[in-house]
């Protein structure tokens, strides 16, 4: 793979890209936006603004060529910046919200009226959660 974008001009990139999937216009310039530049290649964001649909795109280059890879998102542009600066999830982090979830579904849910009682609750509810080896947390 080579260690440089496909295109060293951000526009001749946009070529590659440059018609909605879904209806088939053309997109303008600043409806195509830069999200990132990596390692031979460029990922962009383009929203119709003729059937509002989003694009997420990557151009990539290998030693035979160019790619293309596109995904219809409703993601913002916003939204992919945001996502991408969060960090990874792991398998623990899957694990727990399972774990959690589990919990949950074993209790009837009450939502309390006002706030004071809201924080009694939620005290409680981590003061009774114990792991696997029924040590509390």
């Amino acid at each position: 793979m080579m260690n440089t974008p496909p295109f060293s001009d951000f526009s001749e990139a946009k070529k590659m890209v440059s018609y909605c999937s879904v209806c088939a216009s053309a997109y303008l310039p600043m409806q195509t936006e830069l999200l990132w530049e990596e390692e031979g290649a460029q990922g962009f964001h383009l929203t119709c603004k003729k059937c509002g649909h989003a694009t997420i795109a990557v151009v990539s280059s290998t030693e035979t060529g160019v790619n293309v890879t596109g995904v219809l998102s409703d993601l913002s542009y916003q939204d992919v910046v945001r996502f991408r600066a969060c960090k990874a999830i792991t398998i623990d982090d899957v694990l727990d919200a399972h774990q959690e979830l589990m919990l949950m579904s074993q209790k009837p849910v009450v939502v309390p009226s006002s706030k004071k009682q809201r924080k009694t609750v939620v005290k409680q509810a981590k003061n009774s959660q114990t792991n696997k080896k029924g040590i509390k947390k």
